[in-house]
């Protein structure tokens, strides 16, 4: 009987062990999760308004295309598509095509930014 309690006994420690390394480990990835997701928004944000300025230059066009907006701002057609349904992301269509105004891209960033 004293070897299935020390048993018992060992697997209560373990389970217990496992569980604090468990929720650690969580912890760890939800931090690194929110910082790469910082740093991603920050290189957004970079890239949003490089782009304006290369535009204001005359090197860029006032409208991107869907293909530039989703390399821009890294997104999948997906997640494009619902954020024009949701109206979070201001469009022209002409035809076949789907525009959209830096100005519009960067004030939208502007004002989700946290």
């Amino acid at each position: 009987m004293g070897m299935m309690q020390n048993e018992q006994w060992q697997d209560k420690e373990f389970q217990s062990w496992f569980k604090s390394s468990f929720d650690n480990l969580k912890k760890e990835v939800r931090n690194e999760v929110k910082e790469l997701l910082k740093d991603l928004k920050s290189e957004i944000i970079v890239e949003v308004r490089q782009l304006l300025r290369d535009r204001e230059q005359g090197k860029v066009s006032r409208w991107l295309k869907s293909a530039q907006v989703k390399k821009m701002l890294d997104l999948s057609h997906g997640k494009l598509q619902m954020m024009r349904d949701t109206k979070t992301i201001p469009f022209s269509r002409i035809g076949g095509t789907i525009y959209y105004n830096a100005d519009d891209i960067e004030r939208m960033m502007e004002e989700r930014s946290v």
